[in-house]
């Protein structure tokens, strides 16, 4: 069954193909720092999903090692519950190919039906239990469980995806005191640390994920169970002792192991009651998998030209030849003196020579100078382009990680409709310079409307929760103005400008 995908033998003739292999239909998909694209794979034969990582990020070493960490990860584990890897590319743009769900997150059920009936839900928990169970036991903790992350294939299978911040557990890498995962998912140890994850982390974030699908709420105010008991007033009763459990803020009172809180789960199952007859299946087949109709069809976007890097002290500072201003092309000068000129040559004819050679041997000295000067302006200049893309990127990534918090910031009495209407504008912009644009205006929007609503001191839970999600987002944007600030410099001054008037470099504003 296509699922809204064409029959192979209509893609046509140049449609973009990867690695030579992977012919791009469009895109099904897209995150804050990848697209995912279906792709008919002309050697398998099959329906693929290839993941890219997007142009601008695919220099960022720490988010290459990330991408690469997440392949590697997902081609070693094996499970019919999770998201198969079948290849990796490592090039200018970064891949993975995966298998192709077709069925949607398992959270759109939701949207289209409302809450999910128990024993509905119980099913895909426990489908996502037995794929955890391999995950853990290969000493990987995912750290991002939430319904977004459970695809639905054919058949009602449901399927754990996107390790993009999985942790080995005697890993060391993560930055102690760095959170990462989603708001509202994450274990109260996780929001704290990173890195003090262990597997009971993600039975807070299944109990969190239950807890969403039987009660179409968010998650965020999970923390407060022991206050709040009527967060629990939509859980059918025999669910509650097992979900409070799962979810309790100390991790020593969870399940210690994810078999352990499956086999709760099941312990219950008889207990409630059948889902009515008229249930919608999990699996809808007639659903057509979303193609993006406004996805430019030869894929522009995704293999934009990266540029080439900032000259370094290893690379040649000068355009190629054919393209460099008249003057300015290095010469060969070699080693061996010139021969002394024939004995019996007048003192008159020397010094003749040297009266004449005198103007253009200095013309040569202000050449050679000038060049220099000019090939050190455009280091200069690329070289504050690069730290100004490398902290854009970074500011882009920690708004990607925020992407609840329009949802967070309504606790503190924010009116987040402008933060909501940039973080959209963020997710669908069309290209680079318009999606830099919309994260400046999400950095801006924070630090005007949400920072004054937390105290120094003495702050709640909810207060806590959100400064700790935008402290990242603000000290990103300081760094992304303070790196524009040095290649405006570089680019208005001295030989700087040089550079760019002789088109060997660029100003950040296409000067």
């Amino acid at each position: 069954m296509n699922r809204g995908l064409p029959d192979p033998a209509d893609i046509p003739a140049d449609a973009p193909c990867l690695a030579g292999r992977y012919l791009l239909v469009g895109r099904v998909g897209r995150g804050g720092m990848a697209e995912v694209c279906a792709a008919w794979d002309l050697t398998g034969q099959v329906w693929r999903a290839v993941k890219i990582l997007q142009p601008r990020h695919a220099r960022d070493r720490s988010l290459r090692q990330r991408f690469f960490q997440e392949a590697e990860t997902m081609a070693s584990l094996h499970h019919p519950n999770l998201v198969e890897v079948t290849d990796l590319g490592d090039g200018e743009l970064p891949f993975m190919v995966m298998e192709l769900v077709t069925g949607g997150p398992v959270d759109h059920w939701c949207v289209r039906h409302g809450a999910m009936p128990p024993q509905m839900a119980l099913e895909v928990m426990l489908q996502l239990c037995a794929a955890l169970g391999t995950v853990h036991s290969a000493g990987v903790v995912h750290r991002d469980i939430k319904p977004r992350n459970l695809l639905v294939a054919d058949g009602g299978v449901v399927k754990l995806t996107d390790f993009g911040i999985a942790q080995l557990e005697a890993s060391q890498e993560t930055k102690t005191g760095l959170a990462m995962g989603t708001m509202g998912f994450m274990s109260p140890e996780q929001l704290h640390d990173a890195k003090s994850v262990d597997a009971r982390s993600d039975v807070y974030a299944v109990g969190a994920t239950l807890f969403t699908l039987l009660t179409c709420r968010k998650a965020r105010d999970l923390f407060r169970l022991e206050d709040r008991p009527e967060l629990m007033d939509d859980v059918p009763e025999p669910l509650r002792d097992v979900l409070r459990r799962s979810l309790a803020y100390d991790r020593d009172a969870r399940y210690e192991t994810i078999e352990a809180f499956a086999d709760a789960l099941r312990s219950v199952s008889e207990a409630l009651p059948d889902d009515p007859p008229d249930t919608p299946w999990l699996w809808d087949p007639s659903v057509d998998l979303t193609i993006d109709d406004e996805f430019d069809p030869s894929f522009s976007e995704v293999f934009t030209t990266m540029g080439e890097e900032p000259a370094t002290a290893d690379e040649d500072l000068y355009a190629p030849e054919d393209q460099q201003p008249r003057g300015l092309r290095p010469e060969v000068i070699g080693l061996t003196p010139p021969p002394a000129p024939p004995r019996g040559r007048s003192a008159a004819r020397v010094w003749l020579a040297v009266i004449l050679g005198a103007p253009l041997l200095f013309g040569v000295v202000i050449t050679v100078g000038l060049a220099g000067g000019v090939g050190y302006g455009a280091w200069s200049v690329g070289a504050a382009r690069h730290a100004h893309d490398e902290a854009a990127a970074d500011l882009e990534r920690r708004v990607s990680e925020a992407d609840l918090l329009p949802e967070e910031v309504v606790a503190l009495g924010v009116d987040a409709t402008p933060l909501t209407s940039a973080f959209d504008d963020w997710r669908t912009a069309a290209d680079e310079v318009s999606r830099a644009d919309a994260a400046r205006r999400v950095a801006t929007l924070v630090d005007r409307d949400v920072r004054p609503k937390i105290p120094l001191s003495g702050r709640n839970h909810d207060q806590q929760l959100v400064l700790q999600r935008i402290e990242p987002i603000l000290a990103a944007a300081g760094e992304e103005a303070r790196s524009l600030g040095a290649w405006e410099d570089a680019a208005g001054g001295g030989f700087g400008r040089l550079a760019v008037l002789l088109q060997l470099a660029a100003a950040p504003d296409g000067g």
